[in-house]
């Protein structure tokens, strides 16, 4: 007799409740079928979690599920920070091309010659007003990404002393991270951008590689983001070489989206360690104690 397995059985194989001959026949199904595999993957979740809260587990078997866990916060980070890199690309990309597209249409404009080149023009007038519109969908916070306003003291103090940052280090050029790091100091982010995330995994280049990912994100306006890159370089501590620097932009990130009592902690760490920048984060916390 076959038998049937659905989530309640997988369940049940979970907490140990099916006969034994059963807890055999579920479990080779689970290494077979992907679809009960991934079924097995999500309800184990939901049983250890709760095994966990009510201390049921043994204490090697809490240590194993703490461990997963936070493997699978830093997973779950990690796949949101990447979708929101790639959305980021897309929407330079987009700007790019619609500023491209709108710097032909004035020209033309100035310019005109034809019939032929009036009827292309207003074509091209209906595709930049298509464009916009699908800016500001695709980038979610779009809106707020072309119009931030201007008038707050956070804002104001950004833009007086937000630079972007001048590296001065040794590159190769056959390096695909020197390459990296040149196309931001060219100002070229979009490029910047793909090729830092497309490089390989490694404790040597990581921390430098999530400030640059950083830094490349505050000049496309996804500053939220960039935080969460920052904040990683200063959680790592096997290598400090560029603390000083991502505190110092990160702080500019707190200003930019709103979170004033982190940027004024920031940057009174930075004032207090006379770190990078320490005299400008000096001036921005009398502004901000004002």
């Amino acid at each position: 007799m076959t038998l049937p397995i659905d989530r309640d059985t997988i369940i049940a194989f979970l907490l140990n409740t099916l006969p034994l001959e059963q807890m055999s026949i579920v479990a080779d199904e689970i290494l077979a079928d992907g679809y009960l595999a991934k079924i097995y993957e999500e309800e184990k979740i939901k049983v250890e979690t709760h095994q966990y809260a009510d201390n049921e587990l043994s204490p090697s078997q809490r240590v194993e599920f703490e461990h997963t866990l936070k493997k699978r916060l830093e997973l779950s980070k990690e796949v949101y920070l990447q979708r929101e890199i790639n959305n980021s690309i897309e929407n330079l990309i987009l700007k790019e091309k619609l500023e491209e597209a709108y710097r032909n249409y004035v020209s033309a404009k100035e310019h005109p010659s034809t019939t032929r080149t009036f009827s292309i023009n207003r074509k091209l007038k209906y595709w930049l007003v298509a464009a916009s519109i699908a800016v500001l969908i695709i980038s979610g916070g779009g809106i707020a990404y072309y119009f931030q306003p201007n008038d707050s003291l956070e804002n104001s103090l950004y833009a007086k002393y937000y630079a972007p940052y001048d590296y001065s280090g040794y590159m190769i050029n056959s390096n695909s991270f020197s390459i990296a790091k040149q196309k931001y100091m060219d100002g070229e982010y979009t490029n910047a951008l793909l090729l830092l995330k497309d490089l390989p995994s490694s404790v040597t280049i990581e921390v430098e590689r999530n400030l640059f990912i950083g830094l490349a994100l505050m000049e496309v306006g996804k500053y939220s983001v960039a935080a969460d890159y920052l904040e990683q370089v200063l959680n790592n501590q096997s290598k400090l070489d560029y603390f000083p620097q991502a505190r110092w932009y990160l702080g500019l990130c707190y200003l930019k989206i709103g979170d004033k009592e982190k940027a004024i902690n920031t940057f009174r760490a930075i004032v207090d360690g006379n770190d990078y920048n320490y005299k400008k984060a000096k001036r921005i916390l009398k502004k901000l104690s004002d």
